[in-house]
């Protein structure tokens, strides 16, 4: 559209060159300067318009930056919360097996007192019927005590058992939450390029529209040197 007005403005003074040379010097010099005068009212408009609109483009671009980084950051807060979440059921999970293997472990000591009590009474009771009676306690004593470690034995091998499948899985929970880390950084860095790439974007925008300008300030300016060239050829 400036180069239509400059063009109409060129246009206009040319069809007045035969009254302007037909006029007093002092007219002429008069009409020039008036004329030159709205071009230059006409190239400053521009000029200032031009310029408002780079600043309402780089303030989008602005606004659109704090925008994604306010994302981001929302995105972060989420998925540090879920892993939380995460390694606090893990925790939980950990504490309530360990209260089972404690309670099993207490719950077989008992019945191993037991056992051991009963055949210390059937011994007692053995002795005091006779003598002759003794070998035959001291047997059954010692069956009760192979059985009682029996026992024993495959309630340690159940403990232990139980510890290396909750030791498994906290080992399982400590993959999934480094596993979940490893995707929110990665979500992190696919945002913050993002982000990067709008920028570049806006600022490659914001660097054609000035070259944009520019161009049309050299074209100007050449047209104004034609328009003088073209004066001076009129009063030559």
């Amino acid at each position: 559209m400036k180069k239509r007005t400059l063009t109409s403005l060129l246009a206009g003074t040319l069809l007045l060159l035969p009254a302007i040379s037909m006029a007093s010097p002092e007219d002429r010099a008069a009409a020039a300067q008036e004329r030159q005068a709205e071009l230059g009212d006409k190239l400053k408009d521009r000029t200032e318009k031009r310029a408002e609109g780079d600043a309402d483009r780089q303030a989008a671009a602005e606004a659109k930056r704090a925008e994604i980084e306010e994302k981001i950051a929302q995105k972060k807060a989420e998925i540090e919360a879920k892993i939380a979440e995460q390694k606090a059921d893990v925790e939980a999970r950990r504490a309530e097996i360990e209260a089972k293997i404690a309670a099993r472990k207490a719950e077989i000591e008992a019945k191993i007192a037991e056992h051991k009590a009963d055949a210390e009474a059937k011994m007692a009771e053995h002795k005091e019927k006779a003598a002759a009676k003794q070998a035959e306690a001291e047997a059954k004593m010692a069956e009760f005590e192979e059985k009682a470690a029996a026992k024993q034995a495959e309630a340690e091998a159940k403990m232990a058992e139980a510890k290396e499948k909750a030791a498994a899985k906290q080992a399982e929970a400590e993959a999934k939450m480094a596993e979940l880390e490893e995707k929110a950084a990665a979500k992190q860095a696919e945002f913050e390029e993002k982000a990067a790439a709008k920028q570049a974007e806006a600022e490659a925008k914001m660097a054609e529209a000035k070259e944009k300008a520019a161009a049309k300030q050299a074209e100007a300016e050449a047209k104004k040197a034609e328009w003088e060239a073209r004066k001076s050829e009129n009063r030559s």
